[in-house]
């Protein structure tokens, strides 16, 4: 690429300075002054001429000449200026002619010489004359280049009419531009993102081309962006001084070898579509026509983009119609305003059977039968401009097509056709009829589900509920809708089930027992499922579920409650073995201390031992009962209550008067009895059923208080009342007061006092009444048949027994005490003994002797005393068996005949005497 006219006249300063001086001095003295005023003048004309290249071009040039070689005097002032400007003339003719330099230098010439003329016939005139023709012909050259401006603006119009292809109309741009400006490098970027310019054409006048930024974070770039217009950049060197551009120009003077460039930025709606960027290797000038050439090929450019882009974007739009279209599984034909069929997409075709080209065009009447049979509907759509929409069969086996017509219309109203749109709907009218039926199965299985089923907004309300509701609450699902399920809950229950429905609005299913109030306000116990609720994958509200469970639970208590009787009976079972085993040893030695009692007062104090055991042993036949739960066979006798509620008051005293004093409370306890008070009744049981009142009432003061006992005839009963001042008791207590094993006493009771008390009393006949309130005391009314009073029993002593032959006699008891007090009873009647501590023991003994009667223990460890009677019947048939049980006599036939007689533990040696002699005598 050709040189520059500065970069020419730079390079070969010293070569004209000599020459124009030698030519100023060979014509003037033939002498070469050393700094005269001649070298100075020259240095100035060459400094004008190579620093201001674009002013000599100029009418400016030839005044600013004049002025500098004048300098206000006449030419004879500088001797030999006048052949030194000639031989410059001539000598830079000869160099630009050689060098051929890129700018317009004859112009350049035209301009210096008219100067250099008008100096040497120092003639201002001529300067004017010459100028206005210059002028002249800059202005000719400034038309040409608008001309070769609006040629290259016309022909990318042309190629944005002829071509939709962008990359065609920006080849063609680049190329224009760059001729006309004649720039080094032209390069149009594309914005890839929001800091990436990609390039997009490139336009180089020579074979290199240099690497350009590429980054919108450039601050070249960046500013030309941030202005919103064209970036000029004259001449490297002197924008160096901005700091913000500074690293950028010395990258591209060092690396680039660009000393001047141009950016204009290409806006597109408001955003940065791409950039102009046109270098220069040397410096340059860019002058406003330069500017607005690049600014008006950018604004052509824009007008391109926009038209490709709404090109491709209605092609883009086309393909995905055409694309939609086809892919529709509806047939659809297009049909004009005489029927004719215009378009129609794949499935039409493939309804149709026919190949696409034949169809088009053709009647739609001969179509296909259904478009025959429907000539009249289609000329309706078309003339009214109403949709059609019908249904109809077609086929064998028939298939149910809809057929949907809807006109086809201008703006204006204008009826053009008409879109038939033909679905075939057999599939899914199979399975909608499958989907009601479904439908129907679940809402049948909702509808009749033994649970209740219901939902929840997200505040808890009632959306829906199934009837099973009602039947469990009470509550209508009419009832419940719109209203919150908190408020049928009672107060205790509600932050449970909020805490439970929470949870599940979280996502996370809940499952807990709640209580609900019913409609009667008594109380349901549910086991309730709570579930996040989905629609479109979001958490709507809450399904919950409900089941009843207070008939499991009750069923699950009572079985709780069975097994604790049950373990309790055996546990009673073989207490009341083992007391009897204790009480047997005790009766028996008090009895057998009675006969030998030397005073009175021994014998009293033995009666009571004896009364006190045979109440234990009572006791303790309760509690068999209790374990098998079957009621007492006691005999009844005449009671009366008065002197029984003395007894059980004096029984009961340590408690409420000793031991109480001694913790510093004080019981006011008080009587007031009434007259002929009899009942008939076990004396041992109903001593029981007083004592526990008596304690309960005192362990209801726990502070001191008052008891008051009364007795009286009411309606033909025989009443005891109770009366304490303490801490009273709620309904719910009430309700569950004689429940086995339910306790208001914590671990320090057993819950069956009153359980025990109650049973005594039903089977004496009786009843047991409550009356409370909470800080009021509590009163207990006890009523029992009422017997007459000439009934009662007075004791009386047994006649004595007659005398018992003498007999052989055998005990088989694992109890040593047992044993032991039997045979000293048998001894005293006089029998001959021997004991045995086994069952074992006792079948060898049988072996070794005859013996008349063996006593048996019922629960042995080796053998019991069922296995044990059967063996000596069978083998000793002629012996007497008597079984001794601490667990009650077995009342089934099959054991009953294994043995002669049952006594139960205790027995008192009047019984004993009693079953010997009857079995001896037999």
């Amino acid at each position: 690429m050709g040189k520059t006219l500065s970069e020419i006249l730079t390079y070969n300063r010293n070569l004209l300075k000599n020459q124009i001086l030698s030519g100023g001095y060979s014509k003037s003295n033939n002498q070469m002054p050393q700094d005269d005023h001649l070298v100075k003048m020259v240095n100035k004309v060459l400094d004008l001429l190579i620093d201001n290249t674009n002013l000599v071009k100029s009418g400016e040039f030839s005044h600013k000449f004049l002025e500098i070689t004048t300098n206000n005097h006449s030419q004879s002032c500088i001797p030999g200026l006048g052949p030194a400007l000639s031989t410059l003339r001539t000598t830079i003719f000869s160099l630009l002619a050689k060098e051929s330099p890129q700018d317009d230098w004859p112009i350049y010439y035209l301009r210096l010489s008219n100067a250099i003329d008008a100096y040497l016939l120092n003639d201002s005139t001529l300067v004017e004359n010459l100028t206005q023709s210059l002028d002249n012909a800059n202005r000719l050259l400034e038309v040409e280049a608008q001309s070769k401006r609006e040629a290259s603006i016309n022909a990318i119009n042309r190629a944005i009419s002829s071509s939709l292809e962008l990359s065609e109309i920006i080849k063609t741009a680049a190329l224009e531009l760059g001729q006309v400006l004649k720039v080094s490098n032209l390069a149009v970027y594309r914005a890839t993102s929001e800091k990436i310019l990609m390039l997009e054409h490139e336009f180089c006048l020579s074979e290199r081309v240099h690497d350009l930024l590429i980054s919108l974070e450039n601050p070249l770039i960046k500013k030309a962006v941030e202005i919103d217009q064209a970036l000029v950049i004259d001449d490297t060197e002197v924008e160096l001084t901005e700091p913000s551009l500074s690293a950028s120009l010395q990258w591209l003077k060092s690396r680039a070898k660009v000393t001047s460039c141009l950016l204009n930025p290409i806006f597109l709606n408001g955003r940065i579509w791409g950039l102009f960027y046109l270098t220069q290797e040397n410096k340059r000038k860019w002058t406003q026509n330069d500017i607005s050439l690049v600014i008006a090929i950018a604004d052509q450019l824009t007008i391109a983009i926009r038209q490709a882009e709404l090109f491709a974007e209605v092609a883009r739009a086309n393909r995905e119609w055409t694309t939609t279209f086809d892919a529709m599984s509806d047939a659809i034909f297009i049909l004009d305003r005489h029927k004719f069929l215009r378009r129609a997409n794949q499935s039409a075709i493939r309804f149709l059977g026919k190949s696409f080209s034949p169809i088009i065009g053709a009647d739609s009447a001969d179509l296909h039968p259904i478009f025959r049979d429907t000539q009249n509907l289609l000329a309706q759509v078309i003339s009214t401009g109403q949709r059609k929409k019908f249904e109809q069969p077609y086929g064998t086996p028939p298939r149910d097509l809809v057929i949907t017509a809807d006109p086809i219309k201008t703006p204006e109203g204008e009826s053009l056709g008409a879109v038939c749109i033909l679905r075939d709907v057999t599939d899914i009218r199979q399975v909608e009829a499958e989907a009601h039926t479904q439908r129907q199965f679940f809402a049948s299985l909702i509808e009749n589900a033994y649970d209740a089923i219901y939902t929840l907004d997200k505040n808890g309300d009632v959306t829906w509920a199934n009837p099973r509701i009602q039947n469990m609450l009470g509550h209508s699902p009419a009832e419940l809708h719109k209203k919150s399920i908190f408020t049928i809950l009672p107060e205790d229950q509600i932050e449970l089930a909020r805490a439970a429905f929470q949870t599940a609005l979280e996502g996370e299913p809940k499952i807990h027992e709640q209580l609900f109030r019913r409609s009667d306000g008594s109380l349901c116990l549910t086991m309730v499922t709570y579930s996040p609720l989905f629609v479109s994958g979001k958490i709507t509200g809450v399904l919950a579920i409900a089941r009843d469970v207070t008939q499991e639970r009750r069923a699950s208590e009572i079985a709780a409650h069975t097994d604790k009787l049950h373990a309790l009976g055996q546990m009673a079972s073989g207490v009341a073995h083992d007391f009897n085993n204790v009480l047997a040893t005790i009766l028996g030695r008090t009895q057998l201390l009675k006969r030998m009692a030397e005073t009175e007062q021994i014998r009293r104090g033995l009666e009571i031992i004896e009364t006190a055991t045979l109440d234990g042993a009572s006791t303790a036949r309760r509690i068999q009962n209790f374990a098998r739960l079957n009621p007492t066979n006691a005999e009844f006798k005449s009671i009366n209550l008065n002197q029984l509620i003395s007894d059980c008051l004096e029984f009961t005293s340590t408690r409420w008067n000793s031991d109480a004093h001694a913790r510093g409370i004080n019981f006011d306890v008080t009587t007031s009895l009434g007259e002929d008070v009899i009942s008939r009744g076990d004396p041992s049981e109903l001593r029981e059923v007083f004592v526990n009142l008596i304690f309960n009432a005192i362990d209801a003061m726990p502070k001191g208080g008052k008891l008051h006992i009364s007795t009286y005839v009411e309606a033909s009963q025989a009443t005891v009342k109770l009366t304490d001042s303490g801490i009273g008791m709620s309904e719910e207590i009430k309700q569950r007061i004689f429940e086995p094993f339910f306790t208001t006493k914590g671990a320090s009771g057993t819950g069956l006092g009153l359980s025990v008390s109650l049973s005594i009393i039903s089977h004496h006949g009786g009843t047991i009444e409550i009356d409370s309130e909470i800080g009021k005391g509590t009163s207990f009314y006890v009523r029992l048949p009422l017997a007459k009073a000439e009934i009662l029993e007075v004791p009386t002593t047994r006649p004595i027994a007659e005398p018992m032959p003498e007999a052989q006699m055998l005990i088989v008891d694992d109890e040593d005490s047992v044993r032991e007090v039997l045979a000293d009873m048998l001894d005293i009647f006089g029998h001959s003994v021997v004991q045995c501590a086994s069952a074992q023991a006792g079948l060898q003994a049988l072996k070794e002797e005859k013996f008349d009667i063996i006593f048996t223990d019922l629960a042995m460890p080796d053998m019991d005393g069922w296995a044990l009677a059967e063996q000596v019947r069978q083998k000793w048939p002629t012996t007497k068996i008597i079984l001794m049980t601490g667990y009650g006599a077995d009342t089934s036939p099959e054991n009953q005949a294994k043995v002669d007689a049952i006594i139960s533990k205790p027995f008192d040696i009047e019984q004993l005497q009693e079953t010997l002699t009857n079995l001896l005598r037999s």
